[in-house]
């Protein structure tokens, strides 16, 4: 069971930041492209050519990694209790098998109406290439606020093995 513990808005000063690497599998490189409606076979059919890869693997596009970022805000910073109010991304690439993605967020402004934050988003992959960047602006609540996260809190029954999704 992973704990969840949220920061309040007076907690987050401007540049509070934090990043999650994380290498993404079969199972989640499909469900990406599956959300984003990348569902022929240009994208999850492993027999077909991957666009501008030399391999042959399932590959989603990098609008993907915009779930990556969503998933910072509404469990690590500020966490729990995290509205997502309005997104600005620019993509660029695929994520395939195997590839390892940095998300960053970085507290960028602060608006006390609302207690709406700005936060400054970027994705990377395992060489450097940007696939993700842009800003996120979200309104979080102003009190503290403790979740356990289990197996039974998430509105989908996982596989066997795919409860590291929940990992973060």
């Amino acid at each position: 069971m992973q704990a969840l513990t949220n920061r309040t808005f007076d907690e987050i000063d401007i540049g509070t930041a934090t990043h999650v690497t994380r290498t993404f599998y079969h199972t989640d490189v499909e469900a990406l492209a599956l959300v984003a409606g990348d569902v022929d076979a240009f994208h999850i059919d492993q027999q077909e050519p991957a666009r501008d890869r030399a391999d042959d693997s399932v590959v989603a596009e990098a609008a993907s990694a915009g779930a990556l970022l969503s998933s910072i805000l509404n469990r690590r910073l500020p966490g729990p209790g995290t509205v997502i109010l309005a997104e600005q991304f620019a993509f660029q690439g695929w994520i395939a098998v195997g590839d390892r993605l940095t998300a960053t967020v970085t507290a960028q402004e602060k608006r006390p109406e609302g207690h709406v934050i700005v936060f400054e988003c970027r994705c990377v992959n395992q060489h450097g290439d940007t696939l993700l960047t842009g800003t996120a602006t979200v309104a979080h609540q102003g009190s503290h606020a403790d979740h356990a996260l289990t197996d039974d809190a998430v509105p989908c029954r996982l596989q066997r093995g795919e409860s590291r999704l929940l990992d973060l």
